[in-house]
């Protein structure tokens, strides 16, 4: 077993409520260590923006489904660590973390420095046959199932398995991790 792969990571995925892509309207976390689930979050976020009516189908949540549900800030206290004692995996990460970025600076809450992996581009590197990369494709490829598309923690669950799956096929190691340049702004 090699020594340098990555033991401890945390898979993100986020849904936003409008094009602007500066706020989040449900976010998923699931911590991971040795290969074993060892937590899975899901939040209802209140965006404090609009929803658009293309996000609201394509996630199904909507502006009366995330009244009283905290804002930003508050719950960036409470997840907080997830993003800065580890390693982040998410499929197409660089929307994902672009958009934290934008909601964190939008908070007026500094933007931490993230070390990721991205499972989009795993995919490419590992299946020199798919010709597409999102994270339906991929799951189809492998034969996992992706149960409500859009929904911040099916998808998260969709993406740990894909990480999983190229991880025993091509083990992701610390030199997969790259390092965001999201807090420059």
């Amino acid at each position: 077993m090699e020594t340098n792969m990555i033991k401890e990571y945390t898979v993100i995925d986020v849904e936003t409520p409008n094009a602007k892509n500066d706020s989040i309207c449900s976010i998923a976390l699931i911590r991971v260590k040795n290969d074993e689930i060892v937590s899975k979050e899901y939040h209802l976020v209140d965006p404090e923006d609009y929803f658009d009516q293309f996000n609201a189908r394509l996630h199904g949540i909507s502006k009366a489904m995330v009244k009283g549900s905290p804002v930003f800030p508050e719950l960036w206290d409470k997840i907080s660590h997830h993003f800065t004692d580890g390693v982040i995996i998410a499929h197409n990460a660089t929307f994902d973390l672009n958009v934290l970025a934008k909601s964190l600076r939008r908070s007026r809450i500094v933007v931490p420095e993230f070390r990721y992996v991205c499972t989009f581009r795993l995919s490419k590197s590992a299946n020199t046959g798919l010709r597409k990369h999102g994270l339906s494709s991929v799951c189809e490829y492998y034969g996992l199932a992706l149960e409500d598309h859009h929904n911040a923690l099916c998808d998260a669950v969709a993406c740990q398995e894909v990480y999983s799956k190229i991880n025993s096929v091509r083990p992701v190691t610390f030199a997969d991790i790259s390092v965001s340049s999201f807090s420059r702004g």
